[in-house]
């Protein structure tokens, strides 16, 4: 599982390139190396599931699922289960965990029915 996180603070037209770049470098490029360090195992077992967390309205979420959904693609083929669980601030971390749990248990079914994400907002009985 991938959830590593960045923000560059402050209003978004105040930011440098620099800024911006150190966010996806920690999130998204995180992401594409600690994917290629199991890659190797996971296709020598035909069978595993990579999990990254995005952040609803966070700087480089939707990078984070662009890669996933490109990556889920390119290795349903091989037996990998690669999705993103977006969430949203303020979500429960039982409805995350049990996201990533239910995201875990497809990878035990029929390729065609894998989810590449699930959105997680805030449901409306929450303060």
């Amino acid at each position: 599982m991938h959830n590593a996180a960045a923000d560059a603070s402050g209003p978004v037209s105040e930011l440098t390139a620099e800024d911006l770049l150190s966010v996806l470098r920690i999130e998204t490029a995180g992401l594409i190396t600690a994917l290629q360090a199991v890659l190797p195992r996971l296709r020598t077992q035909h069978t595993g599931t990579v999990l990254a967390t995005s952040r609803q309205g966070r700087l480089g979420g939707s990078a984070i699922e662009d890669v996933v959904h490109r990556l889920a693609g390119e290795l349903k083929p091989e037996g990998i289960h690669v999705a993103t669980v977006a969430v949203s601030p303020g979500v429960p971390q039982e409805l995350v965990a049990g996201a990533f749990t239910d995201l875990v248990s497809e990878t035990a079914q029929d390729p065609a029915t894998w989810r590449a994400a699930v959105e997680l907002g805030i449901p409306k009985n929450l303060p």
